[in-house]
């Protein structure tokens, strides 16, 4: 894959790569979906090489294994990027890819199948079903031994677990080839009045959100015009608690599927309930790479209250400006989701995300010690006022 290898960093969020995107629950439907994109593409006058985005907790394995042909139907290279998550089922794109990429803020998952549910049938049909899918999950594990690094042992030993892997694992483990981290260039600060700069149409104005799909904000931003500045607005996430409930539904689907069941009735629903808490934070790192790829001197705006993950990708914004009426909400107390049965995982699985919110907030501002210390002890809220001393902004519009 040497043309991939010649790419610079920001070329791989760059229109010299045909982008696709796989998002969400995995199943049969999805799949063809990219493959339907990748012939598409492979038709088109001068095709470029291919890059696959994944955003996905998994799916059902019987569909999944039909990933594993995905590479064969191309003659344009194909390379995967992990530029948000990659769980379960996903994880065979992602492995069985030639070329695999992953960003500073991406997070892989590998763990052994699941059966879930309520299976109304004798011991002699339960049992012949748990070998069926028990040998589909040996290509698997063959394949995970074929291409990385793993050792047999140590690998089996991981998916007994449901740990999150960040991109120094990933990249140790051979789960992916090779790191990237967007160049952020600082533009010169442009002499506008906020108040008329708000008001003007030559502006890109862009709306975020930690809830926004991979393939929407890509498109946004390609949308911007190089000439004029961007305003980035952002809104806060409400945590259903309700959600934790569907996600792990969700996740004990992962790598089995009822064969009487409709594929209509495919999970497309997961993809709108799975929205906790601790995939809004995989998604709000996953914006940090969107930002830092806009060329445009870049501002931000808080005109509502905000929660602390969706802070943290305006974090590499330009200017921050917040009206005086909102409020930085600190609620990590609340914000992680037990992927694991072991309580052991679920604190490894913590203690990284925490790891990483917090190393943010003291490179990127002026937030005392014992407030990012307790960001995941206290219940914070942060005025403007605060925020300005504490660097979570540069200006305050008074209203």
């Amino acid at each position: 894959m040497d043309y991939y290898n010649n790419l610079k960093d920001n070329d791989f969020y760059s229109d010299k790569l045909k982008h696709l995107y796989i998002t969400g629950f995995i199943n049969s439907s999805k799949i063809d979906k990219l493959i339907e994109d990748i012939r598409n593409a492979n038709i088109q006058e001068n095709p470029k090489p291919i890059l696959i985005h994944i955003s996905s907790l998994g799916g059902i394995l019987e569909d999944g294994l039909k990933l594993l042909s995905i590479f064969k139907i191309s003659k344009v290279p194909i390379a995967t990027i992990v530029d948000n998550y990659c769980f379960s089922i996903a994880t065979i794109l992602l492995i069985n890819s030639p070329y695999r990429i992953m960003t500073k803020y991406g997070f892989c998952l590998l763990h052994e199948y699941r059966i879930s549910g309520y299976i109304n049938d004798g011991r002699h049909t339960i049992l012949n079903y748990i070998n069926k899918i028990d040998t589909y999950f040996k290509s698997i594990i063959t394949l995970y031994l074929n291409k990385t690094k793993f050792k047999k042992d140590e690998l089996y030993e991981l998916l007994e677990h449901n740990l999150l892997l960040d991109y120094k694992y990933c990249l140790k483990k051979g789960i992916v080839n090779r790191i990237i981290d967007i160049e952020y260039t600082k533009k010169n600060k442009i002499k506008e009045n906020i108040n008329s700069l708000l008001s003007n149409i030559n502006v890109n104005n862009i709306n975020i959100t930690c809830n926004i799909l991979n393939e929407e904000i890509d498109n946004k931003i390609n949308l911007i015009k190089e000439n004029y500045p961007t305003i980035i607005y952002t809104y806060c996430n409400k945590i259903n608690k309700n959600n934790n409930k569907d996600e792990n539904k969700n996740n004990n689907k992962d790598e089995n599927k009822d064969e009487n069941k409709n594929d209509n009735d495919d999970n497309d629903n997961d993809d709108n309930n799975i929205k906790n808490s601790m995939i809004l934070i995989f998604n709000s790192l996953n914006l940090i790479t969107k930002i830092k790829i806009i060329k445009t001197y870049k501002y931000s705006i808080i005109d509502i209250p905000i929660s602390i993950e969706n802070l943290l990708p305006l974090l590499y914004t330009n200017k921050i400006i917040m009206y005086s009426h909102s409020y930085i909400i600190c609620n990590l107390l609340y914000a992680f989701h037990n992927y694991s049965l072991l309580l052991e995982d679920n604190i490894i699985n913590t203690k990284m995300i925490l790891k990483k919110i917090k190393e943010i907030l003291k490179k990127k501002t002026k937030m005392p010690k014992n407030y990012i210390d307790n960001i995941d002890k206290k219940f914070i809220i942060i005025d403007a006022k605060q925020a300005m001393k504490f660097g979570l902004c540069h200006q305050i519009i008074i209203t």
